[in-house]
């Protein structure tokens, strides 16, 4: 992640982690990343952690400051009980085998006391995320009995995206990311909503399109880590030629690939069939998805399926926030933006509010906003002050070109809409009125769409 990954944290003899698996959620991280603990000299969590999202959350941008400690170490305490012991639980009580290694309460207690009290006040982006995985991997080496651990959670794509991490000589341990097409990722989002005792779906919650959209958001999450240095694995490969994928996965971690081991980490791996994942969805939810899910597949190399629908989709004018929203209009840092022009139009105006603390934006500082497409193009921008109640107009070109055209004549464009700052009022307080015990990061909130 940060310069002191694979190394040592200055001061400890804590080595950090051999390598981070991330991707897609529900697209094929675990069974790739268990597979690894076949190989008897690699352990690879497989449970998840959420730390690294919980890095970038809370210390992303600033660091934390000494008067927000106690309070983030309650919700770093939180953080650990859901994901060691309660998610565990819960995988168990659903079918799960057990996993190879467990934690408990009294395990919970001290890695949150160690893990606050790294996050000082100096620290912040990828050295708060370094130090807390530094910690996680003196744990897991000591508990496995291996010299080599990992750590799978699919929104470590997302977060050290947001973390802007690169791969340089000095950051060599790699980041393996692991997509899937969407709709057997969809399929299997929604099998998590029916099931009624399911307390860890709610981020699948959501219209067919808002679906898509949280796909779009972590896939091209996905692809921006792809040219930061990140390795790709799909799992349509590895479900169709495991041997050659692990073979690759572990020359990427800098393990020998003998054919025995290959074999066995492949032997774990159940071929899937690459034909059926349409299945149960109809024509027009088909032709949805892939309209809004094809720019960023483009992005991951995967080009357009020949069953395609996304010609035959038709929208409405309007514009909207489909992935990166929370439910009371607050925007993450980066958020997918679905608008709909009609033949007609000649450009859509986006109408932002933003607020930030002066913790967050000094004075003199501006606070940035831009529609970026699928591509990384910047498709309109605009600054203004942020310390102060400001709304700011964005106005995005209507583009016949490069706009994707739906049956009814009307124009498509899926990007993002991406801010320089957030903040996460628990931490930083003194933001938007009623939100000082949130503990999300938030930029703002798109408050009208117009076409001209």
């Amino acid at each position: 992640m940060g310069a002191i990954w694979n190394a040592s944290w200055p001061g400890t003899n804590l080595a950090a982690l051999d390598f981070v698996v991330g991707g897609i959620p529900r697209g094929g991280t675990t069974a790739f990343a268990d597979a690894f603990n076949r190989h008897p000299e690699i352990y690879c969590h497989a449970s998840e952690t959420h730390l690294l999202e919980f890095a970038a959350q809370m210390s992303g941008a600033i660091p934390i400051p000494a008067a927000a400690l106690p309070a983030v170490r309650a919700e770093l305490r939180r953080c650990l009980q859901i994901n060691l012991i309660d998610l565990v639980e819960f995988n168990l009580q659903m079918g799960s085998p057990e996993p190879p290694l467990r934690f408990g309460e009294a395990d919970v207690d001290l890695l949150a006391d160690e893990m606050a009290s790294a996050l000082n006040s100096t620290s912040q982006g990828l050295a708060c995320a370094d130090r807390l995985s530094a910690i996680l991997a003196r744990e897991l080496r000591q508990r496995s009995g291996k010299p080599l651990v990992g750590e799978k959670t699919p929104t470590n794509a997302l977060a050290l995206d947001q973390l802007g991490w690169q791969r340089t000589p000095s950051n060599a341990a790699p980041v393996l990311v692991v997509v899937r097409r969407p709709f057997a990722v969809i399929r299997s989002m929604q099998a998590r909503l029916d099931n009624p005792i399911d307390a860890f779906a709610s981020n699948y919650r959501g219209s067919i399109a808002e679906q898509a959209g949280y796909y779009a958001r972590h896939a091209l999450a996905c692809a921006r880590l792809l040219r930061a240095g990140a390795r790709l694995f799909r799992y349509e490969d590895l479900s169709g030629n495991p041997h050659l994928t692990f073979r690759h996965a572990l020359q990427a971690i800098g393990v020998a690939a003998t054919d025995r081991i290959v074999h066995e980490l492949a032997h774990t791996i159940q071929y899937r069939g690459r034909n059926t994942s349409r299945s149960g969805f109809a024509v027009d939810e088909q032709a949805l998805i892939d309209a809004i899910t094809q720019p960023a597949l483009d992005q991951l190399g995967y080009g357009r399926d020949p069953a395609s629908q996304a010609d035959r989709v038709a929208l409405d004018c309007g514009g909207r926030v489909i992935a990166g929203q929370h439910p009371d209009g607050w925007l993450e840092k980066r958020s997918v933006l679905m608008l709909v022009a009609e033949p007609h139009h000649q450009r859509t105006l986006l109408q932002i509010w933003h607020r930030f603390p002066a913790a967050i934006v000094g004075g003199d500082s501006m606070v940035s906003w831009s529609v970026q497409a699928a591509d990384g193009r910047t498709l309109a921008t605009g600054s203004a002050a942020g310390s102060e109640p400001t709304t700011i107009e964005l106005a995005v070109a209507v583009d016949p070109a490069t706009w994707h055209h739906c049956a009814n004549g009307n124009l498509l464009l899926v990007a993002e809409l991406c801010c320089t700052h957030s903040q996460v009022p628990m931490v930083h307080p003194g933001g938007p009125d009623g939100a000082s015990a949130d503990v999300r990061a938030l930029s703002g909130q798109l408050r009208q769409v117009d076409f001209a």
